[in-house]
C-alpha cells in the first residue's frame, strides 16, 4: 500500500462547528417532537461520529437503527394526518436512547467535552 502524504491542515474546527449545530438540531426537534427531523439528524451526527467509534459502538448504532426504521416509515405515513408532535411512546424512547448513546459516544472521545484540562496536550499528544 502506498504511503500517503499527511496534509499539515485539517477539519477539526469544521468538524467541531457541524457537531454543534447537529446537537442544536437535535434538542429543537426532539423539544418540538419533530420525529423525523430528529432521527435524520441523528443519523448525521453518527455519520459524522462513527470514524471515532469502535465497531461495539458501530454494530449498536446499527441496530438502534434497525428498531427505529418500522417507526420511522409509519410515522412518514400518518404524520400528515396526525400533526408531527404525535409520537408513540416507544419510538419517543427509542429515538431518546440513540440520541443519549450518540452523546456518550462523543464524550468518551472526547468530541463533547474535553478530556485533559491541559490545552497543550491537544497539540502535542500529550508528550
Amino acid at each position: 500500500m502506498a504511503e500517503r502524504v499527511i496534509s499539515e491542515f485539517n477539519t477539526a474546527i469544521g468538524f467541531t462547528n457541524r457537531v454543534n449545530s447537529l446537537l442544536w438540531i437535535i434538542d429543537n426537534a426532539s423539544m418540538g417532537l419533530d420525529a423525523y427531523t430528529w432521527y435524520h439528524t441523528l443519523i448525521t451526527l453518527y455519520r459524522e461520529a462513527s470514524t471515532f467509534m469502535n465497531a461495539q459502538e458501530l454494530t449498536q448504532a446499527e441496530g438502534f437503527m434497525i428498531k427505529i426504521t418500522p417507526y420511522i416509515a409509519n410515522y412518514q405515513k400518518t404524520a400528515g394526518m396526525q400533526g408531527y408532535n404525535k409520537i408513540e411512546h416507544d419510538f419517543y424512547q427509542l429515538l431518546h436512547q440513540f440520541d443519549l448513546f450518540l452523546r456518550k459516544c462523543l464524550k468518551e472521545t472526547g468530541l463533547l467535552t474535553k478530556l485533559s484540562d491541559n490545552p497543550s496536550m491537544a497539540f502535542s499528544g500529550g508528550n
